[in-house]
């Protein structure tokens, strides 16, 4: 091996344990924050203010809406 390339070697098993590290992380934020949001979400008056969930239209609303149920149909996808 390229002595200059011999110091960025990184076996793939520790960039393995790493990404699944990370993985871990960022599904507990996503498992703590989720819920928080979701309630926000959960019921959207056609009506309300558009800058209440900052997205200025109801359309925007409910787009942030359908975003939130992907996060967590993929979450119960990950628990499979």
């Amino acid at each position: 091996m390229n002595e200059k390339l011999r110091g960025l070697y990184v076996p793939l098993e520790t960039i393995n344990q790493m990404l699944q590290e990370e993985n871990a992380r960022l599904r507990e934020a996503l498992e703590y924050c989720l819920p928080q949001v979701e309630r926000m979400f959960s019921d959207i008056p056609e009506g309300l203010c558009p800058t209440f969930y900052h997205t200025l239209s109801y359309d925007g609303d409910l787009q942030e809406s359908e975003k939130l149920k992907r996060f967590r149909q993929a979450l119960k996808g990950s628990e499979e």
